[in-house]
């Protein structure tokens, strides 16, 4: 009897990089979206006030794309370039036009489709029936993309690197290196204790409905990102660019708390229980006959609620008392504020 075994032992190879070409990009997006980066108020005033107007109305259209550009992030797939941007604007400007379609939305639109929009052989709305998930409303939305890819790609890589010789965004970044060192050095712990599947998908909140057999994966920090984590893929490589301002993975842990507790106290005799001990110490047998409850029931309860925190135990000669934990009930309604509104990370 013979036997034939044919096991995948590659292990895939994980790098945590900081990377200012993923910055620019991000930074691309922050001026476009302007509005989702409040904390860099005063940074794109700033770089807005000394953009030229093709600059500005380059950054409109991209404002306009579904997801504000966020799939102008698949060039730094494509090359696999994270540090010489000189050499990216070299390939990108190399691409034929149909090519730089195909990228754009992630090899969906090839070239066969492109020569058929573009010979009006295929209507736009049979392009928006066949591939909805490209558009938020319309085909409308990709236009420059389509029917100006030349201007597009030309005035792209112009911008790119228009924001990368401002002195300002080179400053920014000089300064954010101890930040980026900081934000590997978390993720590099992580990866000894975790495969990188699974840090990829905490980083990222979630777990990911299309995995491939990745052989690499790419860790990424990011100061100008938002949102604050996005992951780009094909089937040989798995990026993750995550915020370096929040330590998500502390976050992530809040929210867990969060969870937990309210999943407690979203039971409605729970609740009650609260409302009581809120007017003072009771113990068990009066909690279950002003609530009808077996004794029994009320222990369950209570020990639900000592779980989280939210009641303490006292025993006073031979009676146990429980009364409400005052100050965990005062934090965590403030956590829960504090994560729906993005303070949480004043927290960590």
């Amino acid at each position: 009897m013979s036997f034939e075994i044919d096991e995948n032992t590659i292990t895939p190879k994980t790098s945590c990089i900081s990377s200012p070409i993923v910055e620019l990009f991000s930074v691309v997006q922050a001026l476009a979206v302007p509005n989702h980066h409040e904390f860099l108020h005063d940074f794109i005033k700033t770089i807005l006030n000394v953009l030229d107007d093709d600059s500005k109305s380059l950054l409109e259209k991209i404002a306009n794309f579904p997801f504000h550009g966020l799939q102008l992030y698949q060039f730094i797939l494509e090359f696999e370039e994270y540090k010489d941007l000189n050499l990216l604007i070299d390939k990108i400007l190399r691409l034929e036009d149909h090519e730089v379609i195909s990228i754009f939305t992630d090899h969906v639109l090839n070239k066969e489709n492109y020569r058929q929009l573009i010979n009006q052989e295929i209507l736009e709305k049979d392009i928006e029936e066949k591939f909805p998930w490209l558009f938020k409303e319309s085909i409308k939305e990709i236009h420059p993309i389509l029917y100006e890819t030349s201007w597009f790609k030309q005035e792209f890589c112009r911008l790119l690197k228009e924001i990368n010789q401002l002195p300002l965004f080179q400053q920014q970044i000089q300064t954010l290196s101890i930040d980026y060192q900081d934000a590997n050095e978390i993720i590099e712990a992580k990866l000894k204790m975790k495969n990188a599947l699974d840090v990829s998908q905490e980083l990222m909140g979630k777990k990911f409905g299309r995995v491939f057999d990745y052989q690499i994966f790419i860790f990424c920090p990011s100061y100008f990102i938002s949102p604050h984590r996005l992951r780009i893929h094909n089937e040989k490589m798995n990026i993750v660019i995550y915020d370096l301002r929040n330590n998500l993975f502390q976050l992530n842990q809040m929210g867990e708390e969060i969870i937990s507790t309210l999943k407690v106290i979203s039971d409605r005799t729970r609740l009650e229980i609260l409302r009581r001990l809120y007017n003072g110490p009771s113990y068990g047998k009066l909690l279950a006959n002003s609530l009808d409850l077996t004794t029994a029931t009320i222990s369950h309860h209570l020990e639900q609620l000592k779980s989280v925190g939210l009641v303490n135990e006292e025993k006073i000669k031979n009676t146990k008392y429980f009364r409400l934990n005052d100050a965990q009930l005062k934090r965590i309604l403030q956590l829960t504020k504090d994560y729906i509104t993005n303070q949480g990370k004043d927290k960590l």
